[in-house]
């Protein structure tokens, strides 16, 4: 799932993917993680996206858009609460832009 945790709530998400999911199978989170990056970096990520969602798309963010981001430690958390085993985490990063946002990747197994 991908963006999925940003728009609900983060807590409850991975408890109900565990629902969907049969015993053995593989639960995949992919995850952007704003705070990874430094401030002015983050502003520099940022100033695009505000504005070409209110330039181009003319439409206001959904409220409380951003209130849900995950550090990569909470990430890898939340899986283990609701009765995940983990795989493997993996960061990607592009080293050539420093205002491009880190995305975390976390693999986990439904056990039960």
């Amino acid at each position: 799932m991908s963006l999925v945790i940003h728009f609900t709530d983060p807590l409850k998400t991975p408890a109900e993917m565990r629902h969907i999911l049969k015993t053995g199978g593989t639960l995949i989170i992919a995850n952007f993680d704003p705070a990874a990056v430094k401030p002015f970096d983050r502003l520099r990520c940022w100033a695009p996206i505000i504005f070409n969602g209110l330039a181009r798309f003319r439409v206001k963010p959904p409220k409380g858009v951003g209130q849900h981001l995950l550090s990569a430690q909470r990430l890898c958390a939340h899986p283990r609460d609701a009765g995940f085993n983990a795989i493997s985490h993996e960061t990607i990063e592009d080293g050539f832009r420093s205002s491009n946002i880190p995305v975390d990747f976390v693999r986990a197994r439904k056990v039960y």
